[in-house]
């Protein structure tokens, strides 16, 4: 993340914006922005396909809600893909828990093209359906 452009754009984003104005993160992984946007006070819509990711989010959410980093009700977290269109169900394939969880978290083309993979059912959401009213 030290020296990465996209991040210290985003993170500059969060920080010059109102007060109070909500962060969607698709693609979370494992919550490096999500949780940035919740230590500034934000409400944070995070969307992830994957499992492990999900259960790294709700980790950081639980110790960071135990050192009152974060608020009760201040995360909306999706077990699922973002697309154009709502499906209540597709597959998605990443490495196998056998490759490792460091691997598992990445949809790369390497992780990908590992002879052990899973297949993972979700749903796949609209971006708009995120948007808070």
């Amino acid at each position: 993340v030290k020296g990465n452009p996209s991040v210290h754009a985003i993170q500059s984003l969060l920080q010059n914006t109102t007060d109070g104005a909500a962060f969607i993160d698709i693609g979370a992984n494992v919550g490096f922005m999500t949780h940035f946007g919740l230590s500034l006070g934000r409400p944070v819509y995070g969307v992830d396909p994957i499992s492990y990711d999900i259960a790294k989010i709700c980790e950081g959410y639980r110790a960071n809600m135990e050192k009152s980093w974060a608020k009760p009700n201040q995360l909306h977290l999706y077990h699922a893909a973002a697309g154009p269109e709502y499906q209540p169900y597709i597959a998605i394939v990443r490495p196998s828990d056998e490759v490792g969880f460091f691997d598992q978290s990445s949809l790369t083309r390497d992780a990908i093209n590992a002879h052990d993979v899973t297949e993972e059912h979700v749903p796949m959401i609209t971006v708009d359906s995120l948007i808070p009213p």
